[in-house]
This record gives C-alpha cells, sequence and structure tokens, in this order.
C-alpha cells in the first residue's frame, strides 16, 4: 500500500517533502490511520457481535472495545518499532523528542477509563 501510495504521489505528482524523505513520511501516515481504522471500525461491531456474552453475564460492556483497542495496539507496536528503526537510518539519528513517545502511550495504556 505504501508502495503504491508512493509511486502515485512522489513519482506521478512528483509530491515532495522538505524535511523528511517521503516514503517515511507517507508510511507514518499510513500505519497510523490503519491503527485507527480498524480500531474504530472492530470496536463498533465488537458490541452487536458478542451480544449475548454482555447479556447473559455481569460483564462490563465497556471493556469489549477497550480489549480491541489495546489488541490493535499490540500489532501497531511492532510495526512502531520498526518505523522508528527506518527514521533512525533515513534522518541519521532521532530527535530527542521521541523519547516522549514511550511516555505518551504509556499515558494512555494506564489513563483511568
Amino acid at each position: 500500500m505504501v508502495g503504491v501510495l508512493y509511486l502515485i504521489f512522489s513519482v506521478l505528482f512528483n509530491f515532495r517533502t522538505q524535511e523528511i524523505p517521503y516514503f517515511l513520511y507517507l508510511a507514518t501516515a499510513v500505519l497510523s490511520w490503519s491503527f485507527f481504522q480498524s480500531s474504530i471500525i472492530r470496536s463498533t461491531t465488537s458490541l452487536t457481535d458478542n451480544a449475548n456474552f454482555v447479556k447473559e453475564s455481569n460483564f462490563p460492556a465497556y471493556l469489549l472495545p477497550v480489549s480491541v483497542v489495546l489488541a490493535n495496539a499490540l500489532n501497531f507496536i511492532p510495526s512502531l518499532i520498526i518505523l522508528i528503526i527506518i527514521a533512525g537510518f533515513f534522518l541519521k539519528g532521532l530527535p530527542v523528542f521521541i523519547i516522549y513517545l514511550i511516555f505518551i502511550f504509556l499515558m494512555h495504556i494506564t489513563a483511568p477509563m
């Protein structure tokens, strides 16, 4: 997907970014969007898919969408790590504020529901 979008926008339309390589710019957007999209789509159907489970037991319904988002986060983290490593090679080092990403992620995970 990233390769096709790269060819269309970089080669065909000659779209350029100034500070970072366009491949990193595009990969960041596509990976983030796919995490967001799959979390939203699967979270909205998680309650209707498990309606009998919620009705028959004393189970808090809000845990189903939260579990979907956390499962998608576990799928997103390896691709994020790979993207950070690739960015380190392309940018010849990482900016200092990349360290804040760990703290921001931990705050989102441990935030009270």
